[in-house]
């Protein structure tokens, strides 16, 4: 009987180390997994930023690109315009100056 109350005994003692040494696993287990955790924070921050400031920088350049292309064919429209205007109004311009150079206004 005593012999049996010792290994009881031994294996409650061996149970006990066993989870001693489970709790210490598994906090080391949890501090490696916070750490970690930590660090792939940091990177896919670090990460999300290069990419926000990349797609930024491409939507300015893109938008400057459309505004430069849609003020030069708008420049080009006006002077189209003003250019018809002008000959248009040419003859006009003439035939006024002729008849103030005669006195006939």
């Amino acid at each position: 009987m005593t012999e049996i109350l010792k290994e009881i005994t031994a294996a409650e003692e061996k149970a006990a180390q066993i989870k001693a040494e489970a709790q210490v696993k598994a906090a080391k287990i949890a501090a490696d997994a916070e750490a970690a955790s930590a660090a792939v924070a940091k990177h896919s921050e670090a990460e999300c930023k290069a990419y926000r400031e990349s797609v930024l920088k491409k939507a300015e350049t893109d938008g400057e690109k459309l505004y430069n292309s849609e003020t030069k064919k708008k420049r080009a429209e006006a002077k189209a315009y003003a250019d018809k205007i002008i000959s248009e109004s040419a003859g006009v311009a003439d035939e006024i100056a002729e008849r103030v150079a005669r006195g006939g206004c």
